[in-house]
């Protein structure tokens, strides 16, 4: 809502898109691993950091393929999106999908771990991380 007062109605159309196509993305680059850590984690709490870097190195490389596929592809997705500025703009949202993938890879695995209090504070850090990085843009 706030940021729908505070840009202009082209800028927020853009930016919607944008989150839009990162959304559909999330799911699929995750592999379905904050799911996996919830479940191996407690059953296994002395190798809970080996099993978080493993999904975080695993989350990483499907984002690097994602990075490459909107590098070639940026033009024919600005053309579905009908949006000839979303081109240049596609790289943006990669480290956005990024941080969004290893915050939920990270809440999951500090659940798994009983501290939900710490998975909260990070959650709201990255809100407001987020607010205040697409106002200043």
């Amino acid at each position: 809502m706030l940021l729908s007062r505070l840009m202009s109605e082209a800028d927020y159309g853009g930016l919607r898109q944008l989150t839009s196509l990162g959304r559909i993305a999330l799911p699929l680059l995750l592999l379905g691993l904050p799911q996996a850590l919830i479940y191996f984690v407690p059953k296994d709490r002395e190798n809970g950091k080996r099993y978080l870097r493993v999904a975080t190195v695993l989350y990483t490389g499907a984002i690097v393929c994602f990075a490459l596929l909107c590098l070639v592809f940026s033009g024919q997705i600005a053309a579905y999106y009908n949006n000839s500025g979303m081109a240049g703009a596609l790289l943006y949202i990669v480290p956005w999908v990024w941080a969004l993938g290893l915050l939920m890879i990270c809440m999951n695995a500090l659940l798994g771990l009983e501290k939900p209090m710490l998975a909260g504070a990070i959650s709201a850090l990255h809100a407001i991380v987020f607010i205040v990085g697409v106002v200043s843009v």
